[in-house]
């Protein structure tokens, strides 16, 4: 019996020996926060540091100093944890600025991202200007971010695909790549065709447009002609006209020339500064052109 009071108590002083001296790892604990700041509420999407506690994270112990102290400032403080964006083409310019918190909040939201508004709000409180005419592009319905990028592109204005804004560069189908992520290049583009609103008879008025309407002639020989981009005749957002049509086009800033679309129950009239008016009709027959109309 003696023995075993002896086994067990020896166990023991061997388990406490054990606690005490084999070393462990001290675990700091997060600065009684709440105490001075409200807790922060429950929200759809909290930033991932804000869920687990970790203030410090972000944020210095001011102790009994009232002041904001964050262990980096502006966007390097993000960058600790976010991979850091790298100049582009375009950038955002919040994003070249490192405003990070003029789109997201930094402790969490109720919205994707952790941005500070829905994504359709928040490109509208900067960018306004074109957006609120009655016609409006059919890809707003599904937001911005279907055709722009919300920090860096390597194409012009944050574009997700690449479009070229030059009027007077020739049409090729890379340069509208951003168009052709909804329309069908083949349908604008082939010379005859019953799929595209845009035609006369048959003729595909787009093509005539894009390609600059260039056909051999008797001899067999094709004169090349300037194409024209999808900016040289349709905005972008919305527009006074059907069809997006835009009212006119600015060469370096002045109004080169008007556009004036007239819409009809088969087709239209096109009053523009770039040719004489032109009326189609759907219903045209196979051997007759848009008509000049004076």
């Amino acid at each position: 019996m003696n023995a075993l009071l002896r086994i067990i108590a020896g166990s023991f002083a061997l388990a406490v020996f054990l606690v005490f001296s084999v070393p462990t790892t001290a675990v700091a604990e997060e600065p009684s926060c709440y105490e001075c700041h409200d807790e922060m509420p429950a929200v759809a999407t909290p930033h991932d540091p804000t869920d687990s506690g970790e203030c410090t994270a972000c944020h210095e112990d001011h102790g009994d100093a009232e002041e904001l102290r964050l262990v980096e400032e502006g966007a390097a403080l993000c960058y600790q944890c976010h991979d850091e964006f790298t100049a582009e083409k375009s950038m955002h310019p919040p994003v070249e600025d490192g405003e990070c918190t003029a789109c997201h909040n930094p402790h969490g939201s109720d919205h994707q991202a952790i941005l500070i508004v829905s994504a359709e709000e928040l490109c509208f409180e900067c960018h306004e200007d074109g957006m609120n005419d009655p016609v409006a592009h059919a890809a707003l319905d599904d937001g911005c971010s279907e055709c722009h990028r919300p920090h860096t592109s390597p194409y012009p204005r944050l574009f997700t695909a690449n479009l070229t804004l030059d009027r007077l560069s020739r049409f090729a189908e890379e340069q509208a790549s951003l168009c052709f992520n909804c329309h069908e290049p083949e349908v604008l583009t082939a010379r005859k065709t019953d799929e595209t609103e845009f035609r006369h008879g048959k003729e595909n008025l787009h093509a005539l447009h894009l390609t600059g309407g260039a056909k051999p002639n008797k001899y067999g020989f094709t004169k090349a002609k300037d194409g024209q981009t999808c900016v040289a005749c349709h905005l972008p957002h919305t527009s006074l006209q059907e069809r997006l049509v835009r009212g006119e086009f600015e060469c370096k800033g002045i109004a080169c020339y008007t556009m004036r679309f007239r819409p009809n129950e088969t087709g239209g009239t096109c009053i523009v500064g770039c040719h004489k008016p032109r009326t189609y009709s759907r219903e045209a027959s196979e051997e007759s052109s848009a008509r000049a109309v004076g």
